[in-house]
């Protein structure tokens, strides 16, 4: 009989040398560098990581660099509407279409502008047609909303000029400083002006 090879002494370094890191290990690690770290350190160099990442990943970096620099605006976005047989734009009530207010006192309308629809006519389309329906629905008996425009602008924010006490609101719309962001035509392409 053959002596069985011994086994190898606890403290030796055969015993304490650790196992090659997995290829999935690898990868998970390259994943969080590239998606969240380079990001966040492009972040910590320019205020904010690039525009060439996408959305998610802006966010993902973006984390790291809040309230670096204070915003020398607030952007914000207002509805109009014309309904049928009346050539009058009349303002419509947000509250009634857009009654949650996830982001302060800001609603998902104002999210959905400076997220996405402040870039894409496409998605502002989506919405009219929504909006449409939608007053079909709460209001039946009135003239359909046959065309809608989106009403933007930014109101500065001065040390020497508080906003008003309470909570934000949004401005209201001065008519010789109208900026018209886009008209659309419900079941239409929109268009700038």
């Amino acid at each position: 009989m053959t002596d069985p090879s011994p086994s190898p002494d606890p403290g030796s370094a055969a015993s304490t040398a650790s196992p090659r890191p997995r290829k999935l290990d690898l990868a998970v690690s390259l994943v969080v560098l590239v998606v969240w770290l380079v990001p966040i350190t492009e972040g910590a160099f320019n205020a904010a990581p690039g525009t060439w990442w996408p959305g998610l990943i802006r966010d993902f970096g973006s984390i790291s660099c809040l309230f670096r620099q204070r915003p020398e605006n607030l952007p914000y976005y207002r509805l109009q509407v014309r309904r049928e047989f009346s050539d009058e734009w009349t303002e419509l009530d947000e509250r009634e279409f857009f009654p949650m207010e996830p982001f302060g006192h800001r609603s998902r309308f104002d999210r959905f502008m400076d997220r996405w629809a402040a870039r894409s006519l496409k998605a502002r389309d989506d919405l009219v047609v929504w909006i449409s329906a939608r007053d079909h629905q709460l209001r039946p008996n009135q003239p359909a909303i046959v065309e809608v425009r989106f009403i933007g602008g930014n109101r500065p924010i001065r040390v020497g000029q508080p906003p008003p006490l309470g909570h934000w609101q949004k401005p209201h719309i001065d008519p010789n400083r109208l900026k018209i962001d886009s008209i659309h035509l419900v079941g239409q392409p929109g268009r700038r002006p």
